[in-house]
Protein backbone atom coordinates (compact mmCIF):
# COMPACT_ATOMS: atom_id res chain seq x y z
CA UNK A 1 0.00 0.00 0.00
CA UNK A 2 2.77 2.42 0.97
CA UNK A 3 4.70 1.35 -2.14
CA UNK A 4 1.70 2.19 -4.31
CA UNK A 5 1.47 5.65 -2.74
CA UNK A 6 5.18 6.27 -3.28
CA UNK A 7 4.91 5.09 -6.90
CA UNK A 8 1.91 7.36 -7.48
CA UNK A 9 3.74 10.27 -5.88
CA UNK A 10 6.82 9.61 -8.01
CA UNK A 11 4.66 10.03 -11.12
CA UNK A 12 3.19 13.31 -9.85
CA UNK A 13 4.99 16.57 -10.50
CA UNK A 14 6.81 17.98 -7.43
CA UNK A 15 4.43 20.95 -7.38
CA UNK A 16 1.43 18.62 -7.23
CA UNK A 17 3.03 16.68 -4.36
CA UNK A 18 3.68 19.93 -2.47
CA UNK A 19 0.10 21.07 -3.03
CA UNK A 20 -1.20 17.67 -1.91
CA UNK A 21 0.84 17.81 1.31
CA UNK A 22 -0.36 21.36 1.99
CA UNK A 23 -4.00 20.43 1.40
CA UNK A 24 -3.56 17.43 3.71
CA UNK A 25 -2.16 19.70 6.42
CA UNK A 26 -5.01 22.19 5.96
CA UNK A 27 -7.46 19.29 6.13
CA UNK A 28 -5.95 18.17 9.44
CA UNK A 29 -6.15 21.74 10.80
CA UNK A 30 -9.78 22.05 9.69
CA UNK A 31 -10.58 18.69 11.30
CA UNK A 32 -8.90 19.74 14.55
CA UNK A 33 -10.76 23.08 14.63
CA UNK A 34 -14.08 21.39 13.83
CA UNK A 35 -13.45 18.81 16.55
CA UNK A 36 -12.74 21.59 19.08
CA UNK A 37 -15.97 23.35 18.10
CA UNK A 38 -18.00 20.14 18.42
CA UNK A 39 -16.45 19.49 21.84
CA UNK A 40 -17.35 23.03 22.88
CA UNK A 41 -20.95 22.60 21.70
CA UNK A 42 -21.27 19.30 23.58
CA UNK A 43 -19.78 20.86 26.72
CA UNK A 44 -22.19 23.81 26.40
CA UNK A 45 -25.17 21.46 26.04
CA UNK A 46 -24.08 19.53 29.13
CA UNK A 47 -23.76 22.76 31.11
CA UNK A 48 -27.19 23.84 29.93
CA UNK A 49 -28.75 20.54 30.99
CA UNK A 50 -27.10 20.67 34.39
CA UNK A 51 -28.85 23.99 35.08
Amino acid sequence: MIRALQFRRARLAPQQVLFHQKSLRWGQIALAVGFQQVKGIIAGERRGRNR
